[in-house]
């Protein structure tokens, strides 16, 4: 009896404190998250009332241009950038926003060799948001560098971005016509337990996040200046917000819904890129086998016949095989005539932001060998499903960074021979990366 006593009484103890404790961390959280989300809507009131969408003063009339931002560590990664642009047939000039306690005079000349400009866009006011390592690592400048850009209509770049195509036809389309403003999706939506839909006081719709490695604006636009000026109010207060958003991404989806302000988000589903590794084969490699299943989907009859790829370089995986390692992102472009039947997504960027540090690349093995992607209805997108995420896996036979697509039921993961679809992108970037970067290993 006496154990079961000192027992009994040991668990009435535990569960006394755990909920007086964990009572006082969310009585404090939501206190502080109502406080804010009071402070941002005078913030929101007064950038709708003021002239914060009104054309800068800085600003060249007509002007177009590359953004790329990053401190002096990423230089030779934007270089490799500015190489594969120019590969591309790209001729916009291409600026390096950079802040200036983040630099030295070699990396500048590095930039001014391959005409990349250097833009200190350091301030006293910036200088005072006391940025700590991790807000800087998510990106808080990066919005600050956009609203500063001289360029009226601004492409920004991340410098771990390979474009496969000339980009420069974006700014014509009718797409960025009626809205100022493009942007990419993330693999993940947002979830519905975020206290960010509280913070915003923004009834819960399912809607992927930003992939902020590419963005196309038109800041002639009031409405994009003061979706900009609301997301850079995010970043300002970095500290507190991206506890609840992943850094610069979501500052931007946030900053423009925030402000009412209309944008363009891509519905083709972002494809991961990576390789397959097994024990005996860790930096892929691996002999991929053909896969000849049926492309037709019980109760819907196919998938969407955007994808003609599918047919003719779907590998298959099994044990023996290996697993999957995503470590790269694959954006494509969007059907510009709003319902085309004939349009068939093709690639426009490859994100390597997996593969961008030197441990995580062999310079004598393709980095991107197997892409993985969501098998969709005829006529359907994730959103319409309201499906998507990725699993974060790490490490993987002696790979670093692997992610994978997350399973639904219902919606099957395929996998394609990236190498054949896609000739030459791996050579490309091997190039530029030994012209910009040297060895990595």
């Amino acid at each position: 009896m006496p154990p079961r006593i000192t027992i009994k009484r040991a668990s009435i103890i535990i569960i006394t404190l755990v909920p007086l404790f964990l009572l006082f961390q969310w009585t404090s959280t939501a206190s502080a998250i109502q406080s804010e989300a009071i402070e941002l809507q005078k913030h929101v009131k007064g950038v709708l009332l003021s002239a914060s969408g009104s054309p800068q003063s800085y600003v060249v009339k007509g002007s177009r241009g590359v953004v790329i931002t990053g401190p002096g560590k990423s230089v030779d990664m934007a270089v490799m950038a500015a190489i594969l642009l120019r590969e591309t047939g790209c001729q916009l000039p291409i600026e390096y926003a950079y802040l200036s306690n983040e630099m030295n005079e070699q990396q500048l000349e590095t930039l001014r060799k391959h005409n990349i400009t250097p833009r200190d866009f350091l301030t006293p006011e910036i200088q005072s948001y006391n940025w700590g390592h991790e807000e800087l690592r998510l990106g808080a400048p990066k919005v600050a560098a956009i609203l500063s850009s001289p360029f009226e209509q601004v492409l920004h770049l991340d410098p771990d971005i390979m474009p496969l195509r000339d980009p420069t036809y974006l700014f014509t389309t009718k797409t960025f016509q009626k809205y100022g403003a493009l942007f990419w999706p993330d693999f993940r939506s947002t979830s519905r337990k975020n206290p960010i839909w509280k913070l915003t006081s923004t009834p819960y719709t399912f809607e992927f996040e930003f992939e902020s490695g590419q963005i196309v604006l038109d800041k002639s636009r009031s409405s994009v200046l003061r979706g900009l000026t609301v997301a850079h109010y995010f970043c300002e207060h970095a500290a507190f917000y991206f506890h609840y958003m992943w850094g610069d991404k979501d500052a931007f989806r946030w900053g423009f819904k925030m402000a009412g302000s209309e944008y363009f988000l891509n519905r083709n589903q972002l494809v991961s890129v990576g390789l397959v590794v097994n024990s005996r084969n860790q930096r892929g490699n691996v002999t991929l086998k053909a896969d000849g299943s049926s492309l037709n989907l019980p109760g819907n009859g196919a998938i969407d016949p955007i994808y003609p790829h599918l047919k003719t370089n779907r590998v298959k995986l099994s044990f023996w095989s290996g697993r999957y390692c995503g470590q790269s992102m694959l954006q494509m472009d969007f059907d510009d005539s709003l319902g085309s039947a004939a349009f068939e997504p093709t690639p426009l960027f490859l994100h390597a932001n997996g593969v961008k540090h030197k441990h995580a690349y062999y310079d004598d093995i393709p980095p991107f060998q197997v892409s993985e992607m969501y098998m969709m209805p005829q006529g359907q997108t994730l959103t319409d499903l309201e499906v998507g995420d990725y699993t974060w896996v790490g490490s993987l036979r002696g790979q670093a960074e692997c992610h994978r697509l997350t399973k639904y039921s219902g919606v099957d993961i395929v996998h394609i021979d990236f190498m054949k679809a896609y000739q030459g992108v791996n050579e490309r970037y091997m190039r530029a990366r030994r012209i910009a970067m040297g060895p990595s290993q």
